[in-house]
């Protein structure tokens, strides 16, 4: 997310429109039930929250005796929001921490409390859900905090594109497996299309995973996740951020990347639905192409640019029980059916049967075609924004989606440090200022705005300044205690 640095207290200067959304939280409502609130990254209008909060409720009434109230953010207002909130002694009772190295920073201030008893009367209706290595991510210092989000267990580098546009020009796109052959088809996509943006950011990023386990935050990383090497190293100063920073340089002065891209803000989805843009970097899982194609009239295509690593960050939100909550018995209740039940799990991931969604004849979920409702009323949350755990269907308005995914055919592997997170209190200062350097120069290195030699020069000497060599030794130290106890 960056600049993770000042940002938890500045947010308190931020509008309080935040705060309303909340308020009322834990009452009794209707002289009956009392009421949690759960809070996740997404953007449906206040309506479709009611909407799909009243016909949660209908269910938690039943099976936990509560109402439940939704509530959510966009994705780069969402810290700055929470934010707002846990200074007014406000958070919702369930959230989910978006990234370790937020879910760790909520633990350090004390906005989430540790659940091992909360838990253990559900543990057993969660493990079929969440591997054993990926219970670990959610403990720091032997005491655990939140539920794993379980959504997809690996994620790598991969590239997201218009199918039709690619195959109109005869691309052989299924045969694309490295980044010179993923610029091949771009320089054919611009020659035909030169007023289109080939590559367009998302959520602020440009490349959102690369080959490295961040082992968190980014800052001391596993070069290659693909080996077995548990050597904590500056990402930056490698030969493979090197040379695809000057790759990515080449590409700008050839006009492939959206003008500005380090810039952009919205979500790919958002910009490919535009209808001028081709493609974008994502993290890459079997869901990746439903998520998209939910959203982009276009028929998309996807294909894998590096080895599929299970590593910490493929399970990149945890699920948490904040300070604020007066019920947290309640609240624990509330995520068990949130990961277990089908139709909460529906409700979360896709709306209302008839209003948001329907089934086609094949079983999958499609828009419904005879809504009353006006398409900002219906329910537009991703389903990675909620802890599905139970199987659901999938959305897929195309039949065989997933055909258009082209994965390498090996195994997935895990990360030497898969399960492993970073306690960051003794070096919180250096974490935030390295963070606040790694904001200033990465997306424009990955987007060729920079020249990568003088560039990533002086963007290592800044992180040597900020202290980035004292958080590696304490992150190696933290990460050969990890191995030692769980490998």
């Amino acid at each position: 997310m960056g600049k993770k640095s000042g940002v938890l207290m500045a947010a308190v200067l931020l509008s309080l429109a935040g705060l309303t959304a909340c308020k009322g939280k834990n009452v009794v409502d209707n002289g009956e039930y009392p009421t949690i609130t759960v809070c996740s990254v997404h953007t449906a209008s206040a309506e479709a929250n009611q909407r799909i909060s009243d016909e949660i409720s209908k269910i938690t009434r039943k099976k936990a005796g509560c109402n439940v109230k939704i509530i959510g953010y966009k994705m780069n207002d969402y810290e700055n929001e929470l934010s707002v909130l846990y200074h007014s002694g406000q958070l919702p009772d369930v959230f989910a921490a978006f990234e370790l190295d937020s879910y760790e920073r909520w633990i350090s201030m004390g906005a989430v409390i540790e659940i091992d008893d909360l838990l253990k009367p559900y543990k057993s209706d969660l493990n079929p859900y969440i591997r054993d290595k990926e219970w670990l991510i959610a403990y720091l210092n032997d005491k655990i905090y939140g539920i794993p989000s379980c959504t997809s267990d690996s994620k790598c580098m991969g590239f997201v594109f218009r199918r039709d546009i690619a195959e109109t020009l005869k691309i052989d796109w299924r045969s694309i497996k490295t980044m010179d052959q993923l610029h091949e088809m771009l320089l054919s996509v611009k020659e035909h299309y030169p007023d289109m943006n080939l590559i367009v950011p998302h959520g602020g990023r440009i490349i959102p995973r690369m080959i490295q386990d961040r082992l968190g935050n980014n800052i001391g990383v596993l070069v290659d996740k693909d080996k077995d090497s548990s050597v904590v190293e500056n990402f930056y100063k490698s030969e493979y951020f090197y040379n695809l920073c000057l790759q990515m340089r080449e590409w700008h002065q050839q006009g492939l990347f959206m003008d500005k891209a380090y810039m952009g803000k919205e979500d790919r989805q958002s910009y490919l639905a535009q209808g001028d843009s081709f493609g974008s970097f994502l993290n890459l899982s079997e869901i990746s192409i439903f998520n998209i194609a939910r959203y982009v009239e276009y028929p998309m295509a996807a294909v894998q640019l590096a080895p599929r690593i299970a590593d910490s960050d493929s399970c990149n939100m945890i699920w948490c029980i904040s300070r604020d909550s007066k019920n947290p018995e309640l609240a624990m209740k509330v995520l068990n059916l949130m990961y277990t039940d089908v139709e909460i799990s529906r409700l979360l991931a896709y709306g209302q049967e008839g209003i948001d969604y329907e089934f086609s004849a094949s079983g999958y979920v499609k828009p419904a075609k005879k809504s009353d409702y006006i398409a900002s009323d219906q329910w537009t949350s991703k389903v990675w924004s909620w802890p599905v755990g139970v199987e659901i269907e999938q959305w897929q308005e195309e039949e065989k989606l997933l055909d258009y995914v082209v994965f390498w055919d090996e195994p997935v592997k895990d990360s030497p440090a898969l399960g492993f997170l970073f306690d960051v209190s003794d070096v919180r200062v250096e974490v935030d200022a390295c963070q606040n350097i790694i904001d200033k120069y990465e997306n424009a290195l990955l987007c060729g705005e920079l020249w990568p030699k003088t560039g990533i020069d002086s963007f290592n000497r800044e992180l040597e300044m900020a202290g980035i060599d004292r958080v590696i030794e304490e992150k190696q130290k933290q990460l050969d205690e990890f191995i030692k106890k769980y490998r």
